[in-house]
């Protein structure tokens, strides 16, 4: 119970950083979906377009396990333009 709780906080202490620059190059572990950064936007857009939110929890940014899914999965063209199509994209660094 004490991990839920943990987990709880830690996530909202995050949540403020969903908004952080949209201007800063995006990393390769994020691959060529368009990611937001933030969560009030993607709230609006995705009652507007009548899409779901699609949330990208990043834990190990720099690991080459995370890379190399950000560069065969997250860059397919067929899986960008699934995820951009059908969600509203956002992702989230731990």
């Amino acid at each position: 119970m004490k991990n839920i709780y943990l987990s709880i906080i830690i996530l909202c202490l995050f949540l403020p950083s969903i908004s952080a620059d949209p201007k800063v190059s995006q990393a390769v572990e994020l691959g060529l979906v368009s990611w937001g950064r933030s969560l009030d936007k993607a709230y609006k857009d995705s009652k507007v377009k009548n899409k779901p939110i699609l949330l990208l929890f990043q834990e190990v940014p720099g690991c080459h396990g995370v890379q190399e899914f950000g560069k065969e999965v997250l860059s397919n063209d067929k899986i960008v333009a699934f995820i951009e199509n059908n969600f509203i994209p956002i992702f989230v660094y731990n």
